[in-house]
């Protein structure tokens, strides 16, 4: 069983996950780690209890062999002694091939343990590696390269062509926008704000402390600020 544990703890740390910035494109790698979870939980339980049953059934063995040794030394020894001793003979065996049929299900139920965890190990890498050729993809398809901070203006001076999203939550999301309309540049600002357009800069370059404005859904990125603009083009 000290086996078991140990094989258990050192497979933990490898079907773990690690957070990514954009928990959608994960879901499903969650709730699969987590059904394979749930049935690791249940054949440890199952482990367990096999376990508790061993040792109870090789309890009563040391009991009985005990019963017979007691039996040799203080009876003479007598037919009803030759029947009792039987007896206990039958249960011993009795419970050999109990112990022997946990054992089979014991080692039955640990190759059990032993396959989803090779499986999830390996779809894991399957998971990884795709995502990864397909980040790769997509690096190399569509690339996002700062401009720098740059001024803004109410309409009709507007920097940007089209405010193509009021709140775009997180930048990417911009980008796309601006992509699918056919736009080069995208411009951010004051925490969500999305403009796209094919050129920028009417209004000047501002200093870099201008556009401080965490974006509304992504607090590890910056959109902009008040009339100011993170401005990006798009590869």
């Amino acid at each position: 069983m000290d086996r078991v544990f140990v094989f258990f703890m050192l497979l933990i740390p490898l079907v773990k996950l690690q957070p990514t910035e954009q928990d959608d494109y994960r879901q499903h790698d969650v709730a699969f780690q987590k059904s394979i979870d749930n049935k690791f939980d249940k054949i440890l339980m199952a482990i367990s209890s096999l376990s508790e049953r061993q040792t109870s059934l090789e309890s009563n063995v040391k009991s009985y062999c005990q019963n017979i040794s007691n039996i040799g030394e203080s009876e003479t020894t007598t037919n009803t002694t030759f029947a009792f001793q039987k007896s206990i003979d039958n249960k011993f065996d009795k419970i050999l091939m109990a112990i022997g049929s946990l054992s089979e299900r014991q080692s039955s139920l640990e190759s059990n343990v032993t396959r989803p965890v090779t499986s999830y190990c390996q779809n894991i890498s399957i998971v990884c590696e795709n995502e990864t050729t397909t980040n790769t993809t997509k690096t190399n398809q569509t690339q996002e390269v700062y401009q720098g901070c740059y001024q803004d203006a109410p309409p009709p001076s507007r920097d940007f062509d089209v405010l193509a999203i009021e709140n775009s939550k997180i930048p990417i999301v911009c980008f796309k926008k601006c992509r699918s309309l056919g736009y080069a540049y995208a411009g951010l600002q004051n925490g969500g704000q999305c403009f796209c357009g094919s050129s920028f800069g009417r209004h000047g370059k501002v200093p870099e402390s201008a556009c401080s404005t965490i974006c509304n859904g992504d607090r590890t990125k910056v959109c902009g600020g008040t009339w100011r603009n993170s401005v990006y083009k798009l590869i």
